[in-house]
C-alpha cells in the first residue's frame, strides 16, 4: 500500500480532492494551509507528493517555497520519491528562484519556467464532437484544449478523450530523461498576465514527464481535470481515467 501526501500548505487551489482517489488502495495525508512543510525525514515516509496549482500568499513579498522546503523535495525525489505538479494560467506567477519559485524544482520536474498567462485555443471546436458541445459554455470557451490523439505512454492507457482548461505552457530543461508528451498544437495564442498582451505562439508543451527509472515526476500546465466542473472536470471525457493512470504510473 502506497502513501500519498497532498500539499495544501502553499495556498493550493484544490476545490475538492476527487472522491475516486480514496477508493484506490493507497493512504492519503494532507499538509493543510498554515502547517509547516515536512522535513525530509518525515517526507521520506511517503511514495508520492502532489503539488497542485500553487499560488502566492496574500503577502506577495513572501517566498513561495522556503529554501529548506526546496531542498527537502529535491532530496525526496533523488531518493526515489515521486512528484506530481500541476499548475494553471497562473504558472509560476513570474516568481524568481530567489523568491522560492517552482522553477527552483527544475531538477525534479524538468521544467525551468511555467509561463504566467493563459493559452488560447484559436482552433474552433469541431461540432461533430459530443465532448466539446456538452454545453454552450464549453463550446464558447477558447481556453479549453481537447485531445483525442496521444503518444504511446502508460498514462494514456484507455484514454480516448482528454479535456484541459485554464492552461499555461511549460519550458523544459535539456535532459534526456525529460519528455514533452502533450503539446498545445498550432494555431494558439498566449495572453500574458502582467499586461494582457496576446501573442501568437508556436506549439508548446502542456505535459512533461521525467522518467529516470528510479526517479519519476509528472508536471501538467493545467489543474482543471481534477476539478468538479461540468465542462472540463474529473467526470468529463476520460479525465478520471487519465488522472488514475498518472497516479498509478508514478507509483509503479
Amino acid at each position: 500500500m502506497s502513501r500519498i501526501l497532498i500539499d495544501l500548505s502553499h495556498n493550493e487551489t484544490f476545490d475538492k480532492i476527487p472522491d475516486f482517489l480514496f477508493d484506490l488502495d493507497h493512504i492519503f495525508d494532507f499538509i493543510n494551509f498554515g502547517e509547516p512543510f515536512p522535513l525530509y525525514k518525515e517526507l521520506k515516509r511517503y511514495d508520492l507528493l502532489i503539488l497542485g496549482n500553487i499560488k502566492p500568499a496574500v503577502n506577495k513579498k513572501d517566498h513561495l517555497f522556503l529554501n529548506e522546503e526546496i531542498r527537502n523535495i529535491q532530496e525526496f525525489f533523488k531518493n526515489g520519491g515521486r512528484v506530481l505538479t500541476t499548475t494553471s494560467s497562473g504558472g509560476d506567477y513570474d516568481y524568481t528562484i530567489k523568491k522560492g519559485s517552482l522553477r527552483a524544482l527544475k531538477s525534479v520536474t524538468g521544467v525551468k519556467r511555467y509561463w504566467w498567462g493563459k493559452l488560447i485555443n484559436c482552433t474552433p471546436f469541431n461540432p461533430r464532437n459530443n465532448i466539446q458541445n456538452r454545453s454552450q459554455n464549453s463550446s464558447q470557451n477558447n481556453s479549453i484544449f481537447y485531445y483525442n490523439r496521444f503518444p504511446k505512454h502508460a498514462i494514456f492507457r484507455d484514454v480516448k478523450e482528454l479535456v484541459l482548461n485554464d492552461c499555461t505552457f511549460l519550458e523544459t530543461i535539456d535532459n534526456p530523461f525529460v519528455k514533452e508528451l502533450l503539446l498545445s498544437g498550432n494555431n494558439v495564442s498566449f495572453r500574458y498576465s502582467y499586461d494582457d498582451y496576446i501573442e501568437e505562439i508556436e506549439s508548446v508543451p502542456l505535459l512533461v514527464v521525467v522518467d529516470g527509472g528510479f526517479t519519476k515526476s509528472i508536471t501538467i500546465g493545467s489543474s482543471s481535470f481534477m476539478s468538479l466542473d461540468t465542462d472540463y472536470g474529473i467526470n468529463i471525457a476520460d479525465n478520471k481515467t487519465f488522472f488514475h493512470n498518472v497516479i498509478e504510473w508514478l507509483l509503479s
